[in-house]
């Protein structure tokens, strides 16, 4: 049986749930595995986003995992919650877990979460090491990699400004043109239909 990976709170490619975004509550979901090698001395965990602007952009690294662990609970990532769990510096310039934040309107991103079992009780990566050091000092490392998808999409109508707020200034902007055009906000406009429609009359 080979390594997997899975999570209790998404299925394989199927929407990241609002609690776990950078926008939410900014908690690190649940995931659990199982079919670990023989020799797994330990695990890391990298969460990367290939579909960023700029290239993969990493949101988590967690290493030194023990390796009779077989899950990390909702939360372990948190910066209160994940004091026990060592991790790196993510692209975000934080050490923890930041969760999905995508450009409004760029469309869905996948999130990988990848998880390694490594032959070392611990890697062998400065304090201060980044994600980039973590996956680097994993995959030379590893004894085998399982992985698990999750998808998130920030639309332009859940970019700030571009939702009620933006929609009362359209409203306002109605308001005045229709004052200016019948001398109230109240009067009713008179429908007339395009010139097409008289066209199509004669």
């Amino acid at each position: 049986m080979s390594l997997s990976l899975s999570s209790p709170a998404f299925a394989q490619n199927q929407k990241i749930p609002a609690q776990f975004s950078r926008d939410g509550g900014n908690l690190s979901p649940p995931v659990e595995w199982q079919g670990a090698p023989a020799g797994t001395r330990s695990f890391a965990l990298i969460v990367e986003d290939p579909d960023a602007p700029m290239g993969t952009f990493r949101h988590w690294a967690a290493y030194d995992i023990p390796g009779d662990a077989r899950r990390l609970a909702e939360g372990a990532g948190s910066r209160e919650q994940g004091a026990a769990l060592q991790m790196g510096t993510n692209d975000f310039g934080n050490t923890q877990y930041d969760g999905p934040q995508p450009p409004a309107g760029h469309g869905t991103h996948h999130y990988h979460f990848r998880l390694f079992a490594l032959d070392v009780p611990e890697l062998e990566v400065p304090a201060s090491c980044s994600a980039d050091d973590i996956l680097a000092a994993a995959e030379d490392h590893a004894l085998d990699e399982a992985d698990v998808v999750g998808t998130f999409e920030r639309r332009m109508a859940d970019k700030p400004g571009i939702g009620e707020e933006a929609q009362g200034v359209e409203r306002d902007i109605a308001s005045a043109d229709k004052k200016a055009r019948t001398g109230s906000e109240d009067e009713k406009v008179r429908d007339t239909p395009p010139a097409g429609d008289y066209n199509d009359l004669a």
